[in-house]
């Protein structure tokens, strides 16, 4: 019983918390389509009391992205005060069409002479194909010339719908 308040005492006197940092990744649009760009951000921020060093970043760009414009190589940022927040950016091109993950980056750091590893989040984006993008802008051209006709009413919405509706392939 007495090592076992030893303990509890020794932990109020000396609180050990593992080193962390935080590290958010974020995509500057979640639905594009094939042939877009995408500017990836993470944003990593000393969230502990003293200097971290040697905070390095690791990325991968998943199959159906190709890599646009990347500020360095391997992002490195040497010292990182308390709260003091530094920001790593990659362009990205879309590909192919899909649903894909951007997996979590990897963030390593040295904390007093020892190397600690956080992890962001992972962001989704949905990739449409370019012929998905050219029905949408003809059905919102459609809809635009129905309510200048109808005004959305009556008439108007008839010929929405005739003009949004497709169109079945003859037979020879």
């Amino acid at each position: 019983m007495k090592a076992y308040a030893l303990l509890i005492v020794l932990f109020l006197l000396f609180p050990y918390t593992t080193p962390s940092i935080n590290a958010i990744l974020t995509a500057s649009s979640d639905n594009v389509y094939v042939g877009d760009s995408i500017t990836l951000t993470l944003n990593v921020t000393n969230t502990m009391d003293e200097d971290v060093y040697n905070v390095t970043v690791y990325r991968q760009i998943p199959s159906g992205f190709s890599l646009v414009k990347n500020e360095s190589r391997i992002p490195f940022k040497e010292r990182l005060k308390p709260n003091e927040s530094v920001t790593f950016t990659v362009e990205i091109r879309a590909e192919r069409a899909g649903e894909f993950y951007i997996e979590p980056a990897i963030v390593k750091f040295v904390y007093k002479n020892e190397e600690y590893v956080a992890y962001s989040n992972r962001v989704k984006i949905t990739v449409l194909d370019q012929t998905q993008k050219a029905i949408e802008e003809s059905t919102s051209t459609a809809v635009k010339y129905a309510a200048i006709l109808g005004g959305l009413s009556g008439l108007g919405l008839l010929i929405a719908l005739i003009v949004r509706r497709p169109k079945k392939p003859r037979s020879i």
